[in-house]
């Protein structure tokens, strides 16, 4: 008996020092200007009781953290901090939230400060409201949050400013201090604030932005040793605001484009390699020519796609398009004479999507051994299977990778490593060779046997 209530006693001594710093000031950015809800919090850390600080706890509301796609921590010295989820959800106040763990590079010691910078990414955070619109009515939706800061840690002050993507606000809860500038709202300064303070957050607001969700993306990189790399990405996407009521016009539609299709996607800007070549862009029908390849000041191309129609709310399109690399801009080898291959798991984008599912097919060539993704940063899943084309014997293994609820801040690169020798490149050459070799022996054999029957 006397043994635990020491560990009831120990663990209420953690729990009371895992909460032991302090946000001194909170200034809180929420950008609503496109279909995502992107969250820049910058803190300033205090450290008053304990000798070190080695964590900071982030507690997320379960109705924005099932929401939530991208986190990120970063410090004073803008370097990256790891962050881990707790996979128990606990409760508080009647408000059921999800933990997220800091890990800081170097400890706080106690009467030290330290500069925070959490950085949040949203999807399907917004509610259009209506939900139907005729042709030529303006998308209206509806965000909800919290005036304060969702926090286990008290706040001496906390300013949070909303932008939005119009001025025009049908309704916004009014907690004083509180004041509209245009496309912002700025909420506060509210000082001395305690731990989980709740205090709902409604806006009503014009916000035309097409929100697409990307329902299905799938990427395919086929790896060949003769110097080239094919990119080949099929998307299914959807425009998730508000459905269009009514029929669609087009010759309204191309008399005023922008008072009679406000929300709907018009044309798409994706961002290539400055070494992409032979660029296509299809659907099922065929080859789709309105699109624009140009090259940008920062070296890479900008490729405009218009669909063949536009994509009003609840309409979907699909389409592929592709690319080749050449092998010296994206594999690379390494000190142990390993290949390694540069890439990432999703499309550059210029408009911020919600992307449902996304998946990465590498092919690589046949003969490669030892596949092992060096690093990505973020947690994917695996798996492996083999495919098979022209002249192919073993088939060429493939590295599938999966992850689900991206958004823009997902594009970055990362390395797959894998072991591939000179031998195995002759492979189908020889194949090709033996092959011809093996016809012609026959045709030179049947023409040598004398079919003549004697009488």
């Amino acid at each position: 008996m006397r043994a635990h209530i020491i560990i009831v006693l120990i663990l209420l001594s953690l729990i009371s020092g895992t909460f032991s710093l302090q946000n001194g000031k909170v200034k809180r950015l929420i950008d609503l200007t496109s279909q995502l809800a992107r969250h820049t919090i910058e803190i300033t850390l205090l450290n008053d009781e304990q000798e070190k600080v080695e964590s900071y706890f982030i507690a997320i509301p379960i109705n924005l953290s099932s929401k939530l796609s991208y986190i990120q921590a970063i410090t004073d010295e803008n370097s990256n901090l790891p962050i881990y989820q707790k996979s128990d959800t606990s409760t508080v106040n009647n408000i059921q939230y999800n933990m997220f763990v800091v890990n800081f590079n170097t400890p706080i010691l106690k009467g030290q400060e330290r500069r925070l910078v959490l950085y949040f990414v949203f999807a399907h955070a917004m509610t259009v409201y209506p939900d139907e619109i005729t042709q030529n009515e303006r998308q209206l939706v509806k965000y909800s949050d919290n005036h304060f800061f969702f926090s286990p840690y008290s706040t001496d002050e906390i300013i949070t400013t909303v932008k939005l993507a119009s001025s025009s606000v049908q309704s916004h809860t009014e907690k004083p201090p509180s004041i509209i500038k245009g496309e912002q709202i700025q909420y506060g300064p509210y000082k001395n604030i305690p731990p989980f303070s709740f205090s709902s957050l409604a806006i009503h607001f014009e916000n035309n932005r097409p929100f697409i969700t990307v329902i299905n993306f799938l990427r395919l990189i086929e790896i060949s040793h003769w110097g080239n790399v094919a990119v080949e990405d099929h998307i299914t996407m959807r425009n998730d605001g508000a459905r269009l009521k009514g029929s669609f016009s087009r010759y309204d539609y191309q008399i005023n484009p922008q008072a009679n299709g406000q929300s709907a996607l018009k044309f798409l800007r994706q961002y290539l390699p400055a070494e992409a070549m032979d660029v296509y862009y299809r659907d099922d029908i065929g080859n789709i020519s309105t699109s624009f390849l140009n090259m940008d000041d920062d070296d890479k191309h900008r490729l405009e796609l218009r669909p063949r129609f536009p994509l009003f709310g609840g309409w979907k399109t699909e389409y592929y398009m592709g690319y080749n690399l050449p092998t010296e801009s994206c594999l690379f080898i390494d000190d142990n004479g390993n290949y390694v291959l540069n890439t990432t798991l999703i499309a550059n984008w210029d408009i911020g999507m919600a992307i449902d599912d996304a998946e990465v097919r590498i092919i690589f060539p046949e003969g490669s051994s030892k596949i092992k993704l060096v690093g990505t940063p973020f947690i994917v899943d695996q798996s492996n299977s083999i495919h098979f084309t022209y002249l192919d014997f073993f088939g060429r293994p493939v590295l599938n990778l999966k992850k689900r609820n991206l958004v823009n801040e997902h594009h970055q690169y990362f390395q797959i490593s894998y072991a591939f020798t000179s031998i195995s490149l002759l492979l189908e050459p020889f194949l090709l060779i033996g092959g011809i070799a093996v016809v012609l022996i026959s045709i030179i054999l049947i023409r040598r046997i004398d079919l003549t029957i004697e009488s």
